[in-house]
């Protein structure tokens, strides 16, 4: 850099894709991912200090313990939780059954409602900013017990985004064979399953038949904003009335038509794992990963987004990653030489935290007296009658959780950071389990 000269910012590094043209094999390149994963799990188990893992019972993390414990002699420590709840989804059983197997030692925890509930400012405080991560609070949860017993986490995050794990990659995809199939009647056939849709109570195939006049580039933005963020529930603005006139996302706009125009002549599904690898990635999940472990004095690494698994990833035929509704075809195939079949062959939770319950149930009140507020911070930009319709609504249908959750977030991280000092989180007992 020459003297005097302010410094240049530029990008060093992307991800492209690049389709190989050697005639491999589905079985050819779950070969070579398996090599990779090895060597890339050898290099992030390097440490001086006791590794751990966060595991949930399901095929990424559960992947990358059974190939560490290939490559060390030493003890592995694991970690889950789970929730309180009638009805919910406990993926303990499956850590337990992956932890039990490749011979760790095991902790495991339960987080209630109320736990939840109270811990929520001290989320904000560690995140700075409003990020919608609910289980952001269990990460926390399960970092702080974790480190009493180790120094370095490994997570399976990011496994999603390399090989398309996502139910709305294959959703996406036969959406456009549907809008191909109905060609010029596309416009009308969307909104007949609109309206199908609305007459059923189904806000999903509702949605999908409004996406189907649309382009990909027009509706596909990641989660940096859509054409559809002003509406509430039944497509009704939920904005104030003067501030709704201001929202247009055209900045949703700008930096999604700026990735597309890089992968432009990708194919579908390329250029939906791009955008979610450029802006959902590193702007939510890797965030809240990063600064929730950070809080607890803890080392966070994600192998699978080691830049060699992701250029690998991203070479691959797409057919290779998602054909019909089997997503992850080629880490599936990799992994079943290393995973027992009820991990590999059970259906993705992801991190399945029922905060729709319990926003709908156990903190209703909370979440009505701090929406509600008169002096609430959000009333500034949104409604009051259709926040009161929004919190109705998801009281009856326990569907609207994220947007839901999106209002209290911003409420509090505005409490956190313009009127008072953070609050402190609960405590959590963890049990060994063995």
């Amino acid at each position: 850099m020459d003297a005097g000269k302010p410094p240049v910012i530029q990008q060093y590094w992307d991800l492209r894709f690049a389709p190989r043209s050697d005639g491999i094999t589905l079985e050819g390149a779950a070969d070579d991912l398996m090599n990779l994963l090895r060597e890339t799990i050898r290099q992030h188990m390097i440490a001086d200090a006791p590794v751990g893992f966060l595991l949930s019972g399901g095929m990424d993390s559960s992947a990358l313990l059974s190939l560490a414990t290939q490559e060390t002699s030493k003890e592995v420590s694991t970690f889950t939780i789970g929730f309180d709840g009638q009805g919910v989804v406990d993926e303990r059983p499956f850590a337990r059954l992956v932890a039990h197997r490749f011979g760790t030692r095991h902790f495991e925890a339960t987080v209630s409602c109320d736990q939840f509930w109270d811990y929520l400012p001290k989320l904000l405080w560690h995140l700075e900013e409003p990020v919608c991560e609910a289980p952001a609070v269990a990460l926390h949860y399960i970092s702080e017990k974790a480190r009493g017993h180790v120094k370095v986490l490994l997570s399976g995050e990011g496994g999603d985004e390399a090989f398309a794990g996502y139910s709305n990659y294959p959703n996406m995809l036969a959406l456009e064979r549907l809008q191909s199939l109905c060609g010029p009647l596309r416009g009308m056939a969307g909104k007949a399953i609109h309206a199908m849709g609305g007459a059923f109570g189904n806000r999903r195939i509702a949605h999908y038949g409004a996406l189907m006049p649309l382009r990909l580039e027009e509706h596909y933005w990641s989660r940096v904003g859509t054409p559809f963020a002003r509406r509430g529930i039944d497509g009704r603005v939920i904005y104030t009335s003067r501030y709704a006139e201001q929202f247009d996302g055209r900045r949703g706009a700008e930096i999604a038509q700026r990735l597309y125009a890089t992968v432009d002549d990708q194919d579908t599904l390329s250029k939906m794992l791009y955008l979610d690898s450029k802006t959902w990635l590193p702007d939510d999940l890797l965030v809240k990963a990063d600064k929730i472990t950070m809080g607890s004095s803890l080392e966070l690494r994600v192998p699978l987004l080691d830049h060699k698994v992701l250029e690998f990833a991203a070479t691959l035929p797409a057919d290779f990653k998602v054909k019909g509704w089997e997503t992850k075809r080629v880490l599936r195939r990799a992994l079943r030489r290393v995973l027992p079949k009820e991990v590999l062959q059970r259906k993705k939770a992801g991190f399945p935290v029922p905060y729709a319950a319990w926003l709908a149930r156990g903190s209703r009140t909370r979440v009505q007296e701090l929406l509600l507020d008169p002096q609430a911070f959000i009333l500034s930009f949104f409604d009051r009658k259709q926040v009161e319709l929004l919190l109705g609504a998801h009281a009856k249908v326990q569907s609207l959780q994220r947007v839901v959750f999106s209002l209290i977030v911003l409420e509090l991280w505005h409490q956190q950071f313009m009127r008072r000092a953070p609050a402190a989180g609960p405590s959590i007992l963890f049990s060994k389990v063995w």
